[in-house]
């Protein structure tokens, strides 16, 4: 099989963002040489995926020349106090809230490769080309290497430092994570009211394809953002039954109030 690079990679995670980088990289051309996991399981099924072998051994990640960390943070931050790096190795993490100088102690060639996308196993219709990738190295060499491996895999690359990462993963957080916890609160309003969740699913798309058309803070509808005193005072009365909920759409609700008074459109 010919490979896009000579050098090798190794995967050390074999969960939701392991799983699709390591078959995004793979198809574009790169040799994974192994994938490690605790859980010889998932790794033996991810490194099937990618022509590569599994192992459940850490000190084996060590015979690659890239190796991306793609672990939980604890989990990351736990296992650099005991590892071993020979020199020359390039070290990579895909967090968003992690420096690169987690790695200052071990090695001279780190960075991050950071795709901006929520991820799940199986879902193999995810195409990876479409995912923003932000890069950042400790020096020109790594650099280049992440350039050219993020380039490979998708079409919006750029370089952003570890504070900017950072404050980008905050507002993913709020984007995505916080979002579907929305959805989720949606859904048990449904259930307890014997109401099909499904038929808010237009809503909620129609919601997020504004986005592309509009700035969010453009866009803001609903009784809060027209001051409906009658309706939200109706809605909070029906909520005291749920008083996590009632004090949640408050708390939102105040927000949008501020927000549209520091725009303007009070």
């Amino acid at each position: 099989m010919k490979f896009l690079n000579s050098q090798t990679i190794v995967i050390a995670g074999a969960g939701n963002v392991g799983w699709h980088l390591a078959i995004a990289l793979s198809k574009a051309g790169w040799n994974i040489k192994n994938i490690y996991s605790k859980n010889i399981r998932n790794a033996k099924k991810l490194a099937s995926r990618v022509n590569s072998i599994a192992t459940i051994d850490f000190h084996e990640i060590y015979s690659a020349d890239i190796i991306i960390f793609c672990l939980p943070d604890d989990v990351l931050l736990q296992k650099l106090k005991t590892i071993y790096i020979p020199a020359g190795k390039i070290l990579l993490h895909t967090s968003g809230s992690l420096g690169i100088d987690v790695f200052n102690s071990i090695s001279v060639n780190y960075g991050s490769l950071y795709p901006l996308q929520t991820f799940k196993k199986g879902n193999d219709d995810l195409d990876f080309s479409t995912i923003p990738v932000f890069v950042e190295g400790s020096n020109k060499k790594t650099i280049s290497i992440l350039q050219k491996l993020a380039k490979s895999i998708s079409d919006s690359v750029q370089q952003a430092n570890s504070q900017q990462r950072l404050f980008l993963h905050i507002a993913a957080v709020f984007a995505c994570n916080f979002s579907n916890q929305m959805y989720c609160l949606a859904e048990e309003i449904c259930k307890k009211h014997n109401i099909d969740f499904q038929l808010l699913v237009p809503l909620i798309l129609q919601t997020a394809m504004n986005t592309k058309k509009i700035l969010p803070s453009l866009n803001q509808t609903g009784p809060a953002k027209r001051k409906d005193m009658a309706v939200i005072g109706k809605h909070l009365e029906i909520l005291s039954a749920y008083p996590e909920l009632k004090d949640m759409y408050s708390s939102i609700t105040n927000s949008i109030f501020v927000r549209n008074n520091e725009d303007g459109h009070a």
